[in-house]
């Protein structure tokens, strides 16, 4: 019997007791409050960020230098990247905005410290900024922060926009050469060996390419049509089940994209026998993966190491040792899961792969660079007589790798691939290969 629909008159209620009730208004008010005190500590680090900056470019006008390495400044950012486990590039990019929030935008620092707009706030009306000229700026700023207070981001960030155009500053001519300049691509890591690609490129540029990939998906997946059809024919006939190519049009198009950015050819049709698009035959660029042995020769399932993002499936590094035309076999202490060597005619090549291998990202804190972009840095000079061997060498990213000979930070190699680093503020920093502190920590776990 089904249950009986209310009326149209019929009112529904859900009251609540006294209780709830008290205990939602206390929830506000600490989530208020809560979120008043963190724009307040966002405030109080612009102005201390904005302060490291200061001195930052008091030292590069007592130096006299004309690099626009700016040492000085990517040190001191790398001296608080190292202290809050940042990368130093987002500290000197944060060091930059609080510069301008603190000098240019003091009114908005004002409300950000005292909590009458958010941190995101903040951001909106100094994004919007960057189009005022300074005649404009104090009346963009006290309408801003004034709408602020009480307008969601989205609001605001219309209303700033608004404004900016109103006060004939923002034109579009400007607003798009600005945007030309924030061109760009980024890769991000997701769950369950997946990853993501942005590309940053002019709206016709975008458009053009999401047409293309459109065009051609609808020409593969009436192809795969075809081809399913054959092959239900074909199982039909010999008693067998189709192996069919299930790929939805969302997936045939990722794969179109993905096969003629490594390949430059559409290869989507290429289907092995299990119905799994054949990408990893299109793969030209450089990757790094751990394989134990067991794993490589089928005695067990123990998870690869794709460096730079995790575990790798079993089945698919298998896949990709039978394509690759050569592996480097790298001995491991088993305890500490220290890299020891590398089985290699070319004694070169093989301590640079080692390196690579053991390193896995550059060796500055919280640098998350990959080691087989980085350069090989001898740890004790070279030209101090410091030799070239692995125990001597750490891989360093090209800005890292500047500012360690241009700045007082100093490396200390205390153990093969353990280094210990010295701040300009004499703080220390040790610094383990990442493979041995994935061992530590697997060491640590509780048995199951």
């Amino acid at each position: 019997m089904s249950q009986r629909r209310p009326r149209f008159e019929e009112r529904l209620t859900y009251e609540a007791t006294p209780e709830e009730t008290r205990v939602l208004g206390n929830v506000v008010e600490s989530l208020l409050h809560y979120r008043r005190v963190m724009a307040s500590i966002a405030g109080a680090e612009a102005q201390a960020l904005a302060i490291a900056a200061g001195i930052a470019r008091d030292q590069m006008s007592r130096s006299g230098s004309s690099s626009e390495y700016a040492f000085p400044y990517r040190a001191i950012a790398a001296e608080i990247g190292a202290a809050l486990h940042e990368p130093s590039g987002s500290i000197e990019r944060r060091m930059a905005d609080a510069e301008v929030l603190t000098k240019r935008l003091p009114a908005v620092r004002e409300a950000l410290t005292e909590g009458r707009i958010t941190r995101k706030h903040a951001e909106i009306i100094q994004e919007y900024a960057g189009f005022v000229d300074e005649q404009a700026l104090p009346q963009y700023t006290a309408l801003t922060v004034a709408f602020a207070e009480d307008a969601t981001q989205h609001q605001l960030r219309v209303f700033a926009k608004q404004l900016a155009e109103r006060l004939g500053v923002l034109t579009r001519e400007t607003r798009q050469r600005v945007a030309r300049r924030q061109h760009g691509v980024w890769a991000r890591d997701l769950p369950d060996g997946n990853g993501e690609l942005v590309i940053r490129h002019s709206a016709e540029v975008i458009r053009a390419i999401k047409d293309r990939a459109d065009a051609q998906a609808k020409a593969f997946a009436k192809k795969i049509r075809r081809q399913n059809h054959a092959e239900r024919v074909r199982a039909e006939a010999d008693g067998v089940p189709p192996q069919l190519d299930d790929r939805n049009r969302d997936q045939i198009r990722a794969d179109i994209v993905a096969d003629e950015l490594l390949t430059a050819a559409p290869t989507v049709h290429v289907v092995e026998r299990e119905g799994t698009p054949n990408l990893l035959a299109g793969i030209r660029g450089t990757i790094a993966i751990t394989i134990p042995v067991t794993t490589l020769a089928g005695l067990d399932d123990e998870p690869a190491f794709l460096h730079g993002y995790g575990p790798l499936d079993p089945d698919i590094a298998r896949r990709f040792a039978k394509q690759a035309p050569g592996w480097e076999r790298v001995f491991q202490d088993p305890d500490t899961a220290a890299l020891l060597t590398v089985d290699h005619y070319e004694p070169t090549a093989a301590i640079r792969r080692l390196i690579d291998v053991r390193d896995e990202v550059c060796r500055f804190p919280s640098c998350d660079q990959l080691a087989q972009h980085c350069e090989k840095d001898h740890t004790v000079e070279y030209a101090r007589g410091g030799p070239t061997r692995a125990s001597n060498l750490a891989a360093l990213c090209r800005p890292h790798h500047m500012l360690r000979h241009q700045t007082a930070w100093h490396p200390r190699q205390v153990s093969p691939g353990v280094i210990e680093w010295t701040s300009p503020a004499g703080r220390k920093y040790r610094e383990v290969p990442l493979p041995q502190r994935r061992k530590r920590a697997v060491d640590q776990m509780p048995p199951f």
